[in-house]
């Protein structure tokens, strides 16, 4: 697949997915021509890379994870480990937003109340 072809398929900018080449992430990229020419697997790397990212991780992280993934299964303990910890990561941003939303919940409700009352005097200084 061309360039164009993953970055529509991913919604990632051709500048990105050359970037992901630069650093490492992905590739090199096997060249027909001159032209980019990614297979499945980078379709599937791109897809879990943009996953990861979109979940926080960070890009010296997952390069890391990613490195480990290239060496094979005697690094699966330490590709579990990078995830637990990310997963905990993402347990407590997750915390941290349920508060905040509940917060948010807690003034939505507050207003709501406080319209109502303030609808109720409306109508009665309306009946007087």
């Amino acid at each position: 697949m061309k360039i164009s072809e993953i970055s529509k398929k991913t919604h990632m900018t051709a500048d990105t997915l050359r970037y992901y080449e630069k650093e490492g992430l992905i590739g090199p990229v096997r060249r027909v021509d001159g032209i980019r020419n990614y297979s499945d697997y980078d379709l599937e790397r791109i897809i879990f890379i943009q996953h990861m990212r979109r979940a926080g991780m960070k890009l010296a992280t997952l390069k890391e994870y990613l490195n480990m993934v290239d060496n094979g299964d005697s690094t699966m303990q330490d590709r579990q480990q990078i995830l637990i910890d990310h997963k905990a990561t993402i347990d407590e941003e997750i915390q941290t937003l349920q508060e905040i939303s509940d917060l948010v919940a807690g003034k939505i409700e507050s207003y709501g109340q406080r319209m109502c009352a303030a609808e109720e005097k409306l109508r009665a200084l309306k009946k007087s």
